[in-house]
């Protein structure tokens, strides 16, 4: 089976790209999809076009397990009216593929997905395309549909596109309801549910749980300063306080010290910022927890951490 993907070049897998890394380093919808293709007997070869922000990688260094298997195709993404230079890029490099590889279908992540249905123009093969969370412009279903067409063109085109099978996460997006408005009837669409299982939650309840936890890269949007607010509250006007964990990599040192600075002002000694931990500790502290809290600006209920 040969295959002809687009792509944008999702920041968690540039060291796949770039430095030949194999195992994960960010956005599992992505990537372990992505490696379970690639380990895949029955797929021989994997064709790639790549949509790379201006100085986002340096090299590109495919792991030997792989390099026979993929071959990327790296283009530039342009801002603004200069994305329409890059989709006749994509054009001309999508038909030049075709016509010289016979493709038994095509595969479309993230708001580039529609891009399959001109793969189809050119000739026929299944297509299936994958959407991540928030690009499904939930926050607009009160507009017309041309209003969320000129707002979010290659998203509304993604969706309202037929395709084989459109696949939509469920990371706080509203998937189901966006589909509903603007999704195309011909379509076989997969809304997948974040969960967990029953089963093993309950065994949990045998644990010690002592401690509070918020799990996160250290930057504003993320909003752990909401929790620092509420635990100096708790604290001044109830006399309540527990044991805190603030587990991330620091990515706006100015924000990490805004925290730090309330935690010495208000004296929360019972509050811990720790840069980061292993795996093995992150679902010990995650075991421990009474609450653990995720109070991003635009919450999409943390499809990692659940």
């Amino acid at each position: 089976m040969n295959l002809l993907a687009i792509s944008f070049l999702w920041t968690g897998v540039i060291p796949f790209f770039e430095k030949g890394k194999s195992n994960r380093t960010g956005m599992p919808a992505f990537y372990e999809v992505w490696i379970r293709l690639l380990e895949l007997p029955k797929v021989k070869t994997i064709h790639i076009i790549l949509l790379v922000e201006p100085g986002q990688i340096n090299q590109w260094h495919i792991n030997e397990k792989y390099k026979d298997k993929l071959i990327v195709h790296p283009i530039t993404l342009g801002k603004g009216f200069a994305k329409i230079k890059t989709l006749i890029k994509v054009a001309v490099l999508s038909r030049r593929l075709i016509l010289r590889n016979k493709f038994d279908a095509y595969l479309g992540y993230g708001s580039i997905g529609f891009m399959t249905s001109f793969f189809n123009l050119i000739r026929k093969a299944p297509d299936q395309r994958r959407l991540f969370g928030i690009s499904t412009v939930f926050e607009d279903l009160h507009r017309s549909k041309w209003q969320i067409f000129i707002k979010h063109p290659w998203s509304y085109l993604t969706i309202n596109l037929s395709c084989t099978r459109l696949f939509i996460s469920n990371d706080g997006s509203h998937g189901d309801d966006v589909f509903k408005k603007i999704g195309n009837a011909k379509t076989d669409f997969h809304f997948l549910y974040n969960g967990v299982d029953i089963l093993e939650a309950n065994t949990f309840e045998k644990a010690d749980r002592n401690m509070i936890t918020f799990i996160g890269r250290i930057y504003p949007w993320k909003g752990q300063i909401y929790l620092i607010d509420a635990l100096i509250e708790l604290k001044e006007k109830y006399n309540i306080s527990c044991e805190t964990y603030i587990v991330g990599q620091i990515s706006n040192q100015s924000y990490f010290e805004e925290i730090n600075q309330k935690i010495k002002k208000h004296g929360l000694e019972h509050v811990k910022v720790i840069q980061g931990v292993g795996k093995d500790k992150v679902n010990e502290l995650l075991r421990r927890s009474i609450l653990t809290f995720s109070l991003y600006k635009t919450s999409n209920f943390g499809n990692v951490l659940i």
